[in-house]
């Protein structure tokens, strides 16, 4: 195990971390980083779900997992060093730790990438709060030795615990955002929730990398993933690559999910902005035509003989306000 502010790869993990893989099938490295910030006990759930992962591909691949803590006072450090010697067994690579502590989350996520850049042909991404399943990376791996992709993404679906609200499970909170997207398809989604990264593309690409500007806005990763299409990366979808996050009791308020949209809608606007693919006008229309259609939901449910469900339409529509409030320069801090 390797505790270090910056990892040192061995000289066979630089080694195969340079070389591109020979032919299909033929075993790769693989190097995923996590960022943490305040999710102790989330992140040993993650280890502990991602080293089963890393079990089930060995026969395709040898694994390396790197923490990256973006707490200040470097809590994230215990998880790594109390790791159980099976466990810290499973990623054939190492266990390598990073620390931050700027709480900036673009920042978090380029100390990872770096790091995991020396360790391995491939970069698997997910988040503290997330769980993949035992099948995960072979998936991942899966797709893109049938497509020969640059990058793969999966699904990311969220759940909740049994004592989160009715409003939650009952209304469609949960299912926000996810994309529909067929099996093998190419896709733009790359969320780092879930996905696989080429390190070779990456590396002969040193300027596309999360914008330090946006670490406490959120959207670094939509603008890494739009800059790296644009470039030419090629990203296909792993329909069976899941990875689950569990609602924290802490957003299990309305206002928090009002709160929330709210920023995200506003996000959208700032990201769109900032990769000029759309402009002011044109945002503040989409915003409100968003408010409008999410307004008028309930009305068409009911007409429909279903429960209006107003929570979520309201949900839906605060979404069309951040938008407008991006779009006119306002900006909307994550927290």
């Amino acid at each position: 195990m390797t505790i270090t502010t910056q990892p040192e790869p061995t000289a066979a993990t630089a080694a195969a971390a340079a070389t591109p893989d020979a032919a299909f099938g033929s075993p790769t490295t693989v190097a995923l980083y996590v960022c943490t910030h305040q999710r102790n006990e989330m992140l040993r759930a993650l280890v502990d779900a991602a080293a089963e992962s890393a079990l089930r591909a060995r026969h395709l691949a040898s694994v390396a997992i790197v923490v990256v803590d973006d707490n200040p006072d470097g809590r994230a450090r215990a998880v790594v060093a109390d790791l159980d010697a099976a466990t810290a067994a499973a990623f054939e690579l190492g266990v390598h730790y990073v620390h931050v502590g700027g709480r900036n989350i673009a920042a978090a996520r380029n100390a990872g990438l770096e790091a995991a850049l020396g360790l391995a042909e491939w970069i698997a991404v997910t988040d503290d709060d997330c769980t993949p399943s035992p099948g995960w990376i072979s998936e991942l791996l899966a797709v893109q030795q049938r497509y020969d992709c640059d990058a793969v993404a999966g699904p990311f679906v969220r759940t909740a615990p049994h004592d989160a609200p009715r409003w939650l499970v009952e209304q469609p909170f949960l299912d926000f955002g996810e994309p529909d997207i067929d099996d093998g398809a190419e896709t733009d989604y790359a969320g780092t929730g879930n996905s696989l990264w080429r390190s070779a593309f990456l590396r002969s690409h040193p300027d596309i990398r999360y914008q330090p500007s946006l670490g406490t806005l959120g959207g670094e990763d939509a603008v890494f993933a739009r800059q790296a299409i644009a470039a030419g990366l090629t990203v296909r979808y792993a329909s069976a690559a899941v990875v689950t996050s569990c609602e924290e009791a802490g957003r299990h308020t309305y206002r928090y999910r009002i709160r929330a949209q709210l920023w995200l809608g506003n996000t959208t606007s700032v990201t769109n902005l900032m990769l000029g693919s759309a402009g002011r006008p044109r945002l503040v229309a989409r915003g409100v035509r968003r408010c409008a259609g999410a307004l008028a939901r309930p009305a068409r449910r009911l007409l429909r003989g279903a429960a209006p469900q107003v929570r979520y339409a309201l949900f839906e529509a605060t979404y069309g306000v951040g938008m407008v409030l991006g779009a006119v320069g306002v900006k909307v801090e994550h927290r």
